[in-house]
This record gives structure tokens, sequence and C-alpha cells, in this order.
């Protein structure tokens, strides 16, 4: 079947057994790919409209299409994720930079006024 030839070409050791399951189950239920997919659905497929579009290009026999979209979909959901990364990882070391160095300001200080405080007491 071309799930498993698909499969065994994956690099990735998850996704290859992942979709070894899926075609393990097409071939045994004699379901179509979307049916098999939603059985082996991970948490955050729930959340996205991967099923959906397979199942519609299944119906309207555009899966290659329906395929595409979805790499598109999956590479535009990357992009937003990265892009959210690269705004938010700097600004989080740079906070703890600040207050790092704040910390370090604040003990060299209080070191320097401790003879003050002594001799005030």
């Amino acid at each position: 079947r071309p799930v498993q030839m698909a499969a065994a070409c994956c690099r990735n050791i998850t996704l290859r057994q992942r979709f070894g399951d899926i075609g393990d189950i097409m071939s045994a239920a004699g379901c179509s790919f979307s049916d098999a997919l939603a059985q082996r659905l991970h948490s955050r497929d729930q959340k996205s409209m991967i099923l959906e579009l397979m199942h519609t290009g299944e119906l309207a026999g555009t899966s290659d299409e329906a395929a595409e979209r979805i790499a598109n979909l999956c590479r535009e959901e990357a992009e937003t994720i990265l892009t959210r990364v690269a705004v938010l990882l700097p600004t989080l070391l740079y906070l703890c930079l600040a207050v790092y160095l704040g910390f370090k300001i604040i003990t060299f200080y209080s070191q320097l006024l401790a003879p003050v405080r002594e001799l005030l007491e």
C-alpha cells in the first residue's frame, strides 16, 4: 500500500510508526485514509483542520490537492509558532539579564554601605 511505502520513507521514527499504524488500520478495516487517521488522531490534531481537509479531498477525488493544502497549513502554523518564539525569547532573556544585573547591583551597594550602617548603629 502507498501509506506503508510513505511510512518507510519517513525519517522521523514517530511519524513512521504512526503512518505504519494507519496503513495497518486501512488494511485490516478496509477503510479510507481519513477514517484510519481519525482512529489515530493526536490531541493537537483535534484542533486543526487536517482531518476535515483530508476527508473532503477523498470525497472530491482530490487527495493530492488536499494534502498540499494540509502541508501549507502546517507550514503556516509552524511559521507562526516560530515567529512567536522569536519575539518572546529575546524579551525573556533580556528580562532575566535585567533581574540578574539588578540583583548584582543591589548586592554590591549593600556590601559597600554595610560599614556605614555599622557606624550609624
